[in-house]
């Protein structure tokens, strides 16, 4: 009696193992759905956090709207220089005749 309650506590124990090895992919696959899961589960909890953290401190919002605002008016400002600059570049140098 022991030695087929020992043999039925092994073959539970390789039972899962037996099954991947008939498909071993499907583990695999298992797997990668869980990951995928906890990824998805930890990014929400992050957004969420953030998102409370920006309700409970407007003061932050504001600034961090200013500053945004304030690097695309330089980025702007950067890149009409740059116009300006290729539109004098696109006339060659004269060079001096001797």
């Amino acid at each position: 009696m022991k030695k087929l309650i020992w043999v039925l506590i092994v073959a539970a124990l390789l039972l899962p193992r037996i099954s991947l090895a008939a498909d071993p992919k499907a583990g695999w696959t298992a797997f990668q759905q869980q990951q995928r899961e906890a990824q998805m589960a930890f990014f929400k909890k992050q957004q969420d956090e953030k998102a409370q953290f920006l309700k409970s401190h407007p003061d932050i919002v504001a600034q961090l709207e200013q500053e945004k605002k304030a690097s695309q008016e330089r980025s702007q400002k950067m890149r009409e220089e740059a116009i300006k600059r290729q539109g004098q570049k696109v006339q060659p140098p004269k060079m001096p005749t001797q």
